[in-house]
């Protein structure tokens, strides 16, 4: 996409895209070709293998900081994830971000929260490419469901371990699947 033209379309000035496109590029969701402009890059193994762990911990350390037993926390999260069973389309990863979001808010650490909100809208695209698989959203919604009952039951580290076995897993199912992507991809 090119500034102007995006400019254009959407009837803004270019400042305002210009300084959007490169938060986005920093955020590293957009690429700056000089020739081309901005472009969205490739789903890539190797930053998934990098960044889901990171994640995958982060949001384990947020179990680890919640309280011993919150069941308005474990009510809250129930409730998102029959919200996410239900979803469809681009829903889901919506529905997905917001219960890790609310399970990032238990801990009651803001910063952490905000750095985790970070490094999920990196992950996004490849969150799209994961949750448009059926079997991995139920797969999805039964790991979810196993975190929020260890939490009901005020086992935060055997929550926290699930959360990170979640994390993991779906770095190897989202491997398969850009596998099969990239498969069909090819002449």
């Amino acid at each position: 996409m090119r500034e102007v033209a995006l400019s254009e379309d959407i009837g803004a000035s270019r400042t305002p895209v210009r300084e959007a496109l490169i938060e986005l590029q920093a955020e590293g969701l957009l690429e700056h070709d000089p020739g081309r402009g901005f472009i969205v890059p490739r789903l890539s193994e190797r930053e998934l293998r990098e960044i889901y762990p990171i994640i995958g911990e982060l949001d384990s350390l947020a179990i680890e900081l919640a309280p011993a037993h919150d069941a308005v926390l474990v009510q809250r999260l129930r409730a998102l994830n029959g919200r996410f069973a239900r979803a469809r389309g681009i829903g889901r990863t919506t529905a997905d971000a917001e219960w890790h979001d609310c399970l990032a808010s238990g801990g009651g650490n803001e910063r952490l929260r905000d750095l985790l909100r970070t490094l999920r809208r990196v992950v996004q695209r490849y969150e799209v490419a994961y949750l448009a698989k059926d079997t991995l959203v139920r797969r999805s919604v039964r790991e979810h469901d196993a975190i929020a009952t260890a939490l009901a039951a005020g086992e935060r580290r055997k929550a926290a371990t699930l959360l990170r076995e979640h994390w993991s897993g779906s770095v190897a199912r989202l491997l398969a699947v850009l596998a099969k992507t990239d498969a069909g991809a090819r002449p």
